[in-house]
C-alpha cells in the first residue's frame, strides 16, 4: 500500500525534526547563564541555566568590614536574583517550543486567577443539564 508507506515515512520524518528540535532547545536551555551585580556593585553571582552558581566575586574591600550575616545576605540576595533570571531565561527558550496557549502560561502571562475562577465556574454546571433529573425532582427509577 503506496499511501501507508508514504504516510509511515513522512511520520518518521516529522519524528526527527521534532527530535532536532528538542535537542536543539536543550542545548540553548543548558548553555544559559545570567549574572547579576548587587546594587552597591560589591558582590556578582554567575549561575547556569539550571540555577546552579557558577561564579562569585567580591570587588573591592568594604565586605572585610561588613558584620558576617549582612555579607552572607548579600550574596545570597545576589544569587538568587541571578538564579531567578536564569530560570525566566530557561523557561523563554523552551516556551518557544509550546503552543501558543502553553507558552503563554509557562512565561507568566496567564492569568491563573482567571483561568482557575473559569474552572469552577463549568465544574459547577451540570454535566448534562437535560437530564439533571434533581432539580425536576425526578427520581432514577430506584
Amino acid at each position: 500500500m503506496p499511501g501507508l508507506s508514504d504516510d509511515i515515512s513522512a511520520a518518521i520524518d516529522d519524528l526527527h525534526r521534532e527530535q532536532a528540535r528538542i535537542s536543539k532547545t536543550g542545548a540553548q536551555a543548558v548553555a544559559v547563564t545570567a549574572t547579576v551585580t548587587s546594587k552597591d556593585r560589591m558582590v556578582t553571582a554567575t549561575v547556569d541555566g539550571q540555577g546552579r552558581v557558577t561564579a562569585l566575586k567580591l570587588t573591592g574591600t568594604k565586605y572585610q568590614k561588613m558584620a558576617p550575616a549582612e555579607l552572607c545576605t548579600r550574596i545570597v540576595e545576589t544569587m538568587r536574583q541571578a538564579q531567578e533570571d536564569a530560570t525566566r531565561q530557561s523557561m523563554a527558550v523552551f516556551a518557544k517550543m509550546m503552543p501558543d496557549d502553553l507558552g503563554s502560561f509557562l512565561g507568566g502571562k496567564t492569568d491563573l486567577d482567571a483561568m482557575v475562577a473559569a474552572a469552577m465556574e463549568t465544574a459547577s454546571q451540570p454535566l448534562f443539564p437535560d437530564s439533571d433529573r434533581r432539580k425536576r425532582g425526578e427520581n432514577s427509577g430506584r
